[in-house]
């Protein structure tokens, strides 16, 4: 992970990001650098990532919130 901060304990997880609005696009793109670092690291080692137990949340105002709705996708293995 080059471009969050983490947090891990025993098969959990949590990848931090902290950003301005206006940079949302950029930190998402980097944020899916890191899961895919995060998903090849796995795939060799023969750990499996459940997508379905994986999931993002945005904290900030509601209006905040309101605007990253049109956000690019963060995505696991497509």
């Amino acid at each position: 992970i080059k471009n969050g901060k983490y947090h891990m304990y025993a098969d959990d997880t949590q990848i931090y990001y902290r950003l301005h609005l206006n940079q949302i696009y950029d930190t998402i793109k980097r944020i899916n650098e890191d899961i895919k670092r995060v998903t090849k690291y796995s795939e060799n080692n023969c750990l499996k990532i459940n997508a379905k137990k994986s999931y993002c949340i945005f904290l900030g105002s509601k209006n905040t919130i309101k605007q990253t709705s049109n956000a690019d996708e963060i995505m696991i293995n497509n």
